[in-house]
């Protein structure tokens, strides 16, 4: 494939941030504020360019000093915000200064404090630097009309040539005042390093020298993504999709007509509510309105007319391919595969390196007590939450379910704040009254807390499977799961070490498949090489990822896809909602390869999958809600309404996966599978009449917002079949 020319960087489309506490110190939405401080010598480089960087004047971020995991059972950002509350600030009015205290994984903390009170920032920077716990305080960057928030450690990824030694290597850092943090596993030549002279922005600057220096392939800073500030403006309307609530037991059978005949050996009651593997029930109710049960469940020979906005998956099952014997990959955030649909898809690795490696591995927490193991087991062999992470979200989640709304808007005042401000409301709104935007803080604390299960609702679309009829089937069902955790709490996306080395480790671990439902506009040499050094050596293994989620914003060109999805090799993938319409908030244009159903909320219909509130830990002592809740399916929220290209990506992995389970031989290239899905691909069922960006004159508008058009999972076996000949 040619290659893709675009910005490249870090980060999760849809970012969240996670709350709790009392006042005055609130975490609220945003938490990191645009306040920025421009400088010309402030940049990193990418191919030898300039990437301008700004800093934050009213967030910081700060590191904690290494730890013991189990002394505590709670994050630094939670102890931290106990030590600012215990000593409070004042500002000039003599008001309570607003800081905002946010996890970044279980070592990180950002703080900030509302524009009007930068002056105090200072202050409350001293009072940090007191804590006994603070290694050091770090500067947030951002780019120029970007939302992407990187916090900046003294860490940076370095790449040299393959050709030196160890000895080579540590005398060019040496004369460079830097030294080895660790080796990046799975990696040739390419290290983690710090500076023993530099801190904060001058971070910035070693790197620099060090990518200009002979022998240095490229280097970059070890971002860490920090999140977005983009704030949700239409939380007042957020649409009603069928839950679990509203099925009559007795009277509920399995779908009938070819939804039946198509789900062969893993048959679910849910299958008409699946719309991306056979959209005709879902789209025949949504037209006439009849969005129940009743009208799905009906035979679909009424149906039958309708043009089909899914990916044909049943077609594709009854030509015999189901993914048996394929090994999928998902970098992501936390996996819950003892979720009842994915329990029995896990892949168990036949000869682990590091104890406690059964299913896949956690490069998250790659920071924490990096003395207790050898640094080629840093991290741990469990994607699931951990009990402390319960603890830092479980507070915020459950105050959802039993405060008041009086008791939430009080509690969460920045977060409702926020919301009235996004909704234009004024005191004449009726869509603004308290009990609306109580909903409203509901909604955003609870979105923040199942958000962090993304890397679950990810793998449910790839490989779930029903239980006595119950639950979801992914694409690929008999396809095996390989959970590969890389983002912390509050992260919305990987460190490029944390990608680089999350990457490397599911190709050693035999995946044939990785999906990477993450992204951002900023670039990075060092993850690119990384990739760009896999594919080299890998010529089967194919990557699909997310073409992001900005849709027609004003961010740095609009009209491309991001990063890794734009990358040589990689398939990028865009998303179409029920009606076949472009989703809203999809990105398009230059570098976009397929599109898939990712759902589209403003349209009316998400896509539904697999969440990760089922653990009995968040609802402990509240009991569970009679009904389901905002966008879950159930009670419980282990089935959930959601919408994005991250789920468009897994969608495609899943009919990969059929097209490889196919490929017994191992015949197929990367670019064979590529070519396969996007000349199988079709514009039929599509629609672009909606659209009101102008299309390149060059490009049909077929091609700018839908690429190679929608996925086509029969056709694409079908070929798969016959190449295999």
């Amino acid at each position: 494939m040619a290659r893709k020319n675009i910005l490249i960087g870090l980060g999760l489309a849809g970012s969240l941030w996670l709350g709790g506490g009392t006042e005055p110190f609130w975490f609220s939405f945003p938490a990191v504020a645009q306040t920025t401080q421009a400088a010309d010598d402030m940049f990193y480089l990418y191919r030898g360019q300039r990437i301008p960087l700004q800093v934050s004047t009213d967030t910081i971020a700060v590191a904690g000093k290494p730890r013991d995991r189990p002394v505590y059972s709670d994050s630094f950002s939670t102890r931290l915000q106990q030590h600012l509350q215990a000593g409070f600030i004042r500002g000039e009015d003599n008001s309570n200064v607003m800081a905002e205290v946010s996890p970044l994984g279980a070592s990180y903390a950002l703080v900030s404090v509302s524009p009007n009170n930068q002056g105090q920032l200072a202050q409350i920077q001293n009072d940090i630097a007191a804590f006994a716990e603070t290694e050091t305080i770090l500067p947030v960057l951002t780019r120029q009309d970007t939302a992407e928030a990187l916090v900046l450690p003294n860490e940076i990824v370095a790449s040299f040539d393959l050709a030196l030694s160890e000895a080579q290597v540590q005398d060019i850092l040496t004369s460079q005042g830097l030294s080895i943090v660790r080796p990046l596993r799975f990696s040739q030549n390419r290290y983690l390093v710090k500076s023993d002279t530099a801190s904060g922005v001058a971070v910035l600057e070693a790197s620099n020298r060090l990518y200009e220096t002979a022998g240095v392939r490229s280097s970059t800073p070890n971002f860490i993504p920090a999140g977005s500030s983009q704030v949700v403006s239409n939380w007042q309307s957020l649409p009603q999709h069928p839950s679990l609530s509203q099925m009559q037991p007795d009277s509920v059978s399995l779908a009938t007509g070819r939804l039946k005949a198509a789900s062969l050996e893993f048959p679910t009651k849910l299958m008409p509510f699946l719309w991306h593997i056979d959209s005709r029930a879902m789209l025949h109710c949504f037209n006439i309105r009849q969005l129940n049960f009743t009208c799905l469940q009906q035979p679909l020979d009424q149906a039958e007319d309708l043009p089909r906005t899914d990916l044909h998956v049943p077609e594709a099952w009854q030509l015999g391919q189901d993914g048996e014997g394929v090994v999928v990959a998902v970098i992501d955030s936390l996996v819950q595969w003892d979720h009842p649909n994915l329990k029995d898809s896990l892949y168990q690795i036949s000869n682990p390196a590091c104890p406690g490696e059964v299913s896949g591995w956690d490069f998250s927490n790659n920071d924490i007590d990096p003395k207790s193991q050898s640094s080629d087991c840093l991290g741990d062999g469990d994607t699931r939450i951990s009990a402390s992470e319960v603890n830092q979200l479980r507070g915020f989640f459950q105050d959802t379910f039993r405060l008041a709304d009086s008791e939430l808007l009080q509690k969460y005042p920045k977060t409702a704040a926020s919301l009235r401000t996004a909704g234009q409301c004024t005191e004449a709104s009726a869509k603004c009254s308290d009990e609306a935007v109580a909903m409203g803080v509901r909604r955003q604390l609870r979105s923040r807390v199942t958000s962090e299960f993304h890397g679950t609702t990810v793998a449910g679309v790839i490989v779930a499977r029903p239980v006595q009829e119950n639950g979801i089937v992914g694409v690929a069902p008999r396809a095996k799961l390989l959970p590969i955790r890389a983002k912390a709490v509050g992260q919305p996306g990987p460190s490029i070490a944390a990608a680089i080395e999350a990457i490397g480790y599911a190709t050693a671990r035999g995946a044939d498949v990785i999906n990477m439902s993450w992204g951002g506009r900023l670039p990075s040499d060092d993850l690119e090489s990384a990739i760009a050094d896999l594919l080299a050596t890998n010529s089967t293994i194919v990557l699909v990822a997310s073409a992001g989620n900005e849709g027609t914003s004003d961010d740095l060109e609009p009209d491309q896809v991001i990063y890794p999805s734009a990358l040589e090799g990689v398939i990028a993938v865009g998303a179409t909602n029920l009606k076949g319409e472009r989703a809203y908030y999809s990105n398009y244009g230059r570098g976009l390869d397929v599109v898939a159903p990712g759902g589209d909320f403003q349209q009316g219909m998400g896509f539904l999958s697999t969440g990760g509130t089922f653990i009995s830990a968040f609802w402990q002592g509240i009991g569970l809600p009679d009904v389901s809740w905002d966008n879950s399916f159930d009670q419980r929220g282990s089935l959930t309404w959601t919408q994005g290209t991250s789920f468009a990506s897994p969608a495609v992995a899943g009919v990969v996966a059929l097209i490889k389970a196919e490929d017994t031989s191992g015949q197929l290239t990367r670019e064979q599978v590529t070519q396969l899905l996007k000349q199988t691909a079709t514009y039929e069922g599509l629609d672009t009449s909606q659209e009101s960006a102008p299309v390149p004159a060059n490009m049909s508008s077929e091609v700018y917002f839908f690429g190679s058009g929608l996925v086509n999972a029969a056709a694409a076996v079908q070929a798969a079949q016959e190449a295999s000949r």
